[in-house]
Order: C-alpha cells, then structure tokens, then sequence
C-alpha cells in the first residue's frame, strides 16, 4: 500500500526538520514516533530512511487491519535492534503504547492527535511517558 504513495505532505518535512534540530543537539539518542494508522507509519519509515535517518517500523499483529503487521518475534526483535542503536527512529501506531517496553529515548513525537481520550492517556503514562522522564 505504501509502495503508491509518493506524495508528500508538509508535516513530513516538519518532522524531518524536528529529528534534525533534535539530533543536532543529541546526536546519539533515539526518538519515539506515534502515527495512528499502520500504512502511514510505513510511508514515515520509507520517507525517513530516504532522507538518511536509522527508521524502523514497530506495528501489531492483529489481522483484518490494513496495512504491515509483525509478529511477537518480529516486535521484540526491532525493540532490541532500536535499544542496542541499529535504529535511532522508531515509528510505531498503538501497540508502541499499550505498555511495552520500549526503550529510552529522548524525543517523542505524535504525528498524528490521538484518536480518544483513552489512547491520549495511554501515549502520555506509557512509553511516551518514560521517554520524557528520561530526557
């Protein structure tokens, strides 16, 4: 699905301005991204990887839903690869909040707003929360 998808959208450009500006100021830590739908984050991965950024995907395994999915294994993989520094960019839609372990890191950004209120304050007590305690 995101194989087709070659537009890009201005808050693309302003997220790459911001992991820029973030990792100019820090240049070995890692960033946290939120986007609500899995072909979107695939499409922020492609475009991050295209400007030159360690982006990984970090979606779930439920079926039905459009777009990439990943296994347990393939989850706990990519969460180690991202810890030990092989990725400096995880994207990742809802499952990165439902109290996973994701490892430190210094910036998180919602590219999207959350979609309920619910998931607003699992993305502010979950990861999210961690990344900014440890800044």
């Amino acid at each position: 699905m995101a194989e087709g998808c070659r537009a890009d959208h201005s808050k693309v450009d302003a997220l790459a301005s911001t992991l820029e500006a973030h990792f100019a100021e820090k240049p070995g830590d890692r960033v946290l991204v939120f986007a609500n739908i899995r072909t979107t984050a695939e499409v922020l991965v492609e475009r991050l990887v295209e400007r030159g950024y360690k982006a990984a995907l970090f979606v779930g395994r439920a079926e039905g839903k459009g777009g990439p999915r990943m296994t347990q294994e393939e989850q706990m993989r990519t969460l180690k690869d991202f810890r030990e520094g092989a990725y400096n960019v995880l994207v990742a839609t809802s499952v990165g909040e439902e109290g996973l372990d994701i490892p430190e890191c210094g910036l998180v950004v919602f590219y999207e707003p959350a979609v309920s209120g619910i998931r607003y304050i699992q993305r502010r007590g979950g990861p999210a929360g961690s990344c900014r305690e440890k800044q």
